[in-house]
């Protein structure tokens, strides 16, 4: 595992939500909410969703690591597999999936398998993104796609 995140900015992103406990949003120990971006540079989302050649992911934890990161490469990908269906696969566990573009069958699949892709413009900064997503996290008004893939309502 590695980061392009400093090690400070790892550390100061809040972990967060496995459930509502009154104002407070809280992670089950171990568990976390998985995010990927397309990537092939490891440090701006640049690719589109079905020709990706790599993904970074992250993780946003309540341990002692914060946001863990890692990457998935998809070349071991066999010729005639469907491209589409391995990087599913492969992000299955992934809440929401970044790429600068996706087929509209794609997004479907993807939505179907409880995963949430986003269009970015190509070049956007992963660290960008990931503090973004801190912050949305943080508050108390997560959209309703998100509320159900965390298992959890907001009043």
């Amino acid at each position: 595992m590695k980061s392009h995140l400093n090690e400070g900015q790892i550390a100061d992103m809040t972990p967060v939500i496995k459930k509502v406990e009154g104002d407070n949003m809280v992670f089950e120990e171990g568990q976390g909410m998985l995010i990927a971006f397309a990537s092939s540079d490891g440090k701006t989302i640049d690719s589109h969703f079905a020709s990706s050649p790599a993904f970074e992911m992250y993780k946003f934890t309540d341990s002692p690591q914060g946001i863990i990161h890692t990457s998935l490469k998809a070349e071991d990908m066999e010729e005639s597999e469907d491209k589409v269906d391995v990087r599913i696969k492969m992000l299955n566990r992934c809440a929401i999936v970044y790429c600068t573009q996706i087929g509209g069958p794609a997004a479907a699949r993807l939505v179907q398998s409880g995963i949430h892709p986003l269009k970015v413009t190509e070049g956007t900064p992963i660290e960008e993104e990931l503090i973004k997503v801190n912050k949305l996290l943080q508050s108390k008004r997560l959209p309703p796609w998100l509320q159900k893939k965390l298992g959890h309502s907001q009043s």
